[in-house]
C-alpha cells in the first residue's frame, strides 16, 4: 500500500508538471475536430441533412470560433429547419449578429446578416448593413442599386420618406460609379413613386435625347415608360427597331415583349412569324421566340393548322434543337394528338437526354397508349442519366431549369411499374442491382425506396419483409402513404392489429376521402371482427369511385363516367401539361380485385351473401387467375380458414 502511495503522489507530480501542455494539447485536438468537421461538412453541402449533422459536430467542437458557427447556424436552416425552436432561433440569431461585426463590409457577411434582418423586420439593421457594404465597395453600382431596392420596398410599405434617401443614394452612385446609367430606371422608379410626373417625363426626354440614334437608349427609354404609360413606350421601340431591325437585336426582341404583354394579337404574331423565318437569326433566340409565340396562341383553335404548319417548318430549320422539338411535342400533346407528340419528344430526347420534361412524357405516352413494356425499357433508359451523376451543361439555362427530378425518380418509375404489371421480383432485382438505398441520401427519397420494396415483397407474400420495409418507409417519412402501406401490411398479416388501426387513423386524418385508405380501414375493422363498421368504411370506400350498392336488389351501380370528343379550351394552357413530379410515384388510385374481394367478404360477414357473391365476381373478372378468389365465387361463400 505504502508503494502504491508513493508511485500515486508521483503521477500526479508528473501531471501537475505537465498541465499547461496538455491544455494545449486538447485546443489543438478541438480544432482538429472542428476543421474536420467543416471539411467534412463542406463535402456533403449538397446532402442538406448530412451538411447540418457534420456542421453541428465542429460547432460543439469549437463553439468559439464564429466562422464555424455561422455556418452551423446556415446548416441548422437548410437542414433541421422543422425542429428549431424560438430560443435555438434567439441564439442562431445572436451569432450572425457578433459574426457580422467581425467583418461588416464582407459581402458574405451582409447577405446572411440581411436575410436574418429581413426576418426580423429590422429595417435599420438592414440599412446598416448595406452603408456598411457600400462603404467597402464604393464603385460598385449593384451595391447602391441593391440599397435603393431596399429603400423603394420599405416606402412602399413602411415610410414614403424613404423614397428621398433612395434618390440621394442613386445621386453618390452616379458620382462614384462608372455606369451611371443603370441608374436611370430606379430614378424613374422614385419619380414613379412621388407622383411627380413631370419630372418623370422630363427624364425620360433626357435619356432619348441624349443621343437620338442610339438603339440601346432609346430602347431603354422605351422600357423606363412601359410601366407608366404603354403608347410612350411603343413610340420609343418602334423608333429603335427603324433604326436597328435585326430580329435578335434588342429593340426588337423589346417591341415583341411590348405586343405580348399589351395582348395586340396582330402585331405580335406578324413580328413573331417574321422573326422565326428570319435566316439571319440564331437558334437559341429563335427558341426563345417560338415559346413566345406557342405560349400566346396556345388556345387559339383556329390558328392551329397553321401552328402545326410553323411548327414543322421550325423543326426542319432546326433538326438538332431538343427545344424546338420538346415545344412541338407540348403542342400536340395539349390538343390530344398523342402519338405525334410522343415521335416529337423521341426526336428532344434523343437529342437532348437530360430534358427530364421530354423523357418524362416519353415514359407516360407509353403508359397512357398502354404500352407498360415501352414504358418500363424508357425509365430503365433514364436511370443512367438522372441516377448517377452526368456531365451536364450548366451555363445551360434550360437545362438547369430542368433540374427538379429526384434522383431515384426513373429507377422507381420503372420499378413501381414492374410491379403493377405483376412482375414484383422483378423491380426487387432492378433496385437491389442499382443498391439504390446506399446511393441515394434524402430522407424523403429513401422512403418512397423503402415504400415500393415493401410493395414488392407484399406482391410475392413475403410479409415479414414487406412489413420491415413499410416500417423503414415510416421511420423516413410520416406520410399518410407510408401510414397506410405498414397499417395495410399487418392487417392482412393479422398482427398488430392495435397498432395498424392507430397508422390508419393518422392517415385518414390527413386525408380523410381517399378511398384507398377507407378500404385499409375497412380491411383493419374487419380482421378486429368488427363487421357493422367494417362495411361503414368499405362504403365509403366504394363510394370514393363512385360505386354505389342497392340492398333491395342485390345490385352494384357502377359510376357514371361521361365521355365528351371535344376540348375544354377554356381551361387549357401550356401550363395545362407541365408536371408535378412528385405526385408520379405511385398510379392514380384506381379500382383493384383487392378492394372488391374486401367488399364481399364484408358484405357476406354482414349477412348479404348475395351483393358478395357480385363483388367476388367482379374481383375474379380482374384477375381471373386468382384461386382464392375463384373459390369464393364457385361455393359462393367465405372461408374462416383465410
Amino acid at each position: 500500500m505504502k508503494h502504491l502511495l508513493v508511485i500515486l503522489i508521483a503521477l500526479g507530480l508528473i501531471s501537475s508538471a505537465f498541465g499547461s501542455d496538455r491544455d494545449d494539447l486538447n485546443e489543438a485536438a478541438r480544432q482538429q475536430r472542428a476543421n474536420f468537421a467543416f471539411i467534412s461538412a463542406e463535402s456533403f453541402a449538397d446532402d442538406y441533412a448530412d451538411n447540418y449533422m457534420f456542421m453541428r459536430h465542429a460547432y460543439l467542437a469549437d463553439t468559439a470560433n464564429l466562422d464555424v458557427a455561422a455556418e452551423y447556424v446556415v446548416a441548422s436552416l437548410m437542414g433541421a429547419s422543422d425542429a428549431i425552436s424560438e430560443a435555438d432561433y434567439d441564439h442562431f440569431l445572436d451569432i450572425i449578429h457578433r459574426w457580422y461585426l467581425q467583418d461588416p463590409g464582407d459581402m458574405n457577411h451582409a447577405q446572411l446578416a440581411s436575410h436574418f434582418a429581413d426576418n426580423e423586420c429590422d429595417f435599420e439593421w438592414q440599412k446598416q448593413i448595406w452603408r456598411n457594404v457600400i462603404a467597402r465597395y464604393p464603385t460598385e453600382t449593384d451595391v447602391y442599386l441593391g440599397y435603393t431596392r431596399l429603400l423603394l420596398v420599405e416606402a412602399r410599405e413602411i415610410d414614403s420618406t424613404y423614397v428621398d434617401s433612395a434618390m440621394n443614394v442613386l445621386i453618390n452612385c452616379q458620382d462614384r460609379c462608372s455606369d451611371p446609367e443603370s441608374t436611370y430606371p430606379y430614378i424613374a422608379a422614385c419619380y414613379m413613386a412621388k407622383q411627380d410626373t413631370a419630372a418623370f417625363a422630363s427624364l425620360a426626354q433626357q435619356i432619348a435625347a441624349k443621343q437620338p440614334t442610339e438603339v440601346q437608349r432609346l430602347t431603354l427609354t422605351g422600357r423606363i415608360w412601359k410601366v407608366f404609360c404603354p403608347d410612350s413606350s411603343l413610340v420609343y421601340y418602334k423608333r429603335a427597331v427603324a433604326l436597328d431591325s435585326t430580329v435578335a437585336g434588342d429593340a426588337y426582341s423589346a417591341l415583341m415583349v411590348h405586343y405580348y404583354e399589351v395582348d395586340d394579337t396582330v402585331n405580335f404574331n406578324s413580328m413573331a412569324r417574321h422573326a422565326l423565318y428570319s435566316p439571319d437569326l440564331d437558334d437559341e433566340t429563335r427558341e426563345v421566340y417560338l415559346s413566345y409565340y406557342i405560349d400566346y396562341n396556345a388556345s387559339n383553335v383556329e390558328l392551329r393548322d397553321s401552328m402545326y404548319r410553323i411548327l414543322d417548318d421550325i423543326t426542319a430549320m432546326m433538326p438538332g434543337s431538343a427545344k424546338a422539338h420538346a415545344s412541338y411535342a407540348r403542342y400536340l400533346y395539349m390538343y390530344n394528338d398523342t402519338a405525334a407528340a410522343l415521335e416529337q419528344f423521341e426526336y428532344a430526347a434523343a437529342l437532348n437526354p437530360h430534358d427530364e420534361r421530354s423523357q418524362y412524357m416519353r415514359m407516360n405516352i407509353n403508359l397512357q397508349l398502354g404500352d407498360t413494356v415501352r414504358a418500363i425499357n424508357v425509365a430503365k433508359e433514364c436511370i443512367p442519366y438522372f441516377l448517377y451523376d452526368s456531365e451536364r451543361d450548366d451555363e445551360d439555362v434550360y437545362n438547369v431549369q430542368q433540374l427538379r427530378l429526384p434522383r431515384c425518380f426513373f429507377p422507381l418509375c420503372a420499378s413501381q411499374y414492374l410491379l403493377s404489371s405483376n412482375r414484383p421480383a422483378e423491380a426487387i432485382a432492378l433496385m437491389d442491382s442499382l443498391q439504390l438505398t446506399s446511393i441515394i441520401s434524402d430522407n424523403s427519397e429513401v422512403a418512397d425506396i423503402e415504400s415500393l420494396y415493401g410493395s414488392a415483397y407484399f406482391a410475392i407474400n413475403q410479409s415479414d419483409s414487406a412489413i420491415a420495409h413499410a416500417e423503414a418507409a415510416l421511420a423516413y417519412n410520416t406520410s399518410a402513404g407510408n401510414l397506410n402501406n405498414l397499417a395495410y401490411f399487418l392487417s392482412v398479416a393479422n398482427r398488430d392489429l392495435d397498432r395498424a388501426d392507430r397508422y390508419i387513423r393518422e392517415a385518414l386524418y390527413e386525408d380523410p376521402t381517399n378511398p384507398t385508405y377507407l378500404d385499409t380501414y375497412a380491411w383493419v375493422l374487419f380482421r378486429q371482427k368488427d363487421y357493422p363498421n367494417a362495411r361503414i368504411q368499405i362504403d365509403r370506400a366504394l363510394q370514393g369511385f363512385g360505386i354505389s350498392v342497392s340492398t333491395d336488389h342485390a345490385e352494384i351501380i357502377d359510376p357514371v363516367i361521361y365521355e365528351t370528343d371535344t376540348l375544354d379550351m377554356d381551361s387549357l394552357d401550356m401550363d395545362s401539361i407541365e408536371i408535378d413530379f412528385d405526385q408520379t410515384y405511385y398510379p392514380i388510385e384506381q379500382l383493384s380485385a383487392e378492394i372488391y374481394d374486401h367488399a364481399g367478404d364484408i358484405y357476406f360477414m354482414n349477412g348479404e351473401p348475395q351483393l358478395a357473391l357480385l363483388f367476388w365476381q367482379r374481383a375474379l373478372a380482374l384477375e381471373p387467375n386468382n384461386q382464392r378468389i375463384r373459390r369464393k365465387v364457385d361455393n359462393k361463400t367465405y372461408f374462416f380458414d383465410e
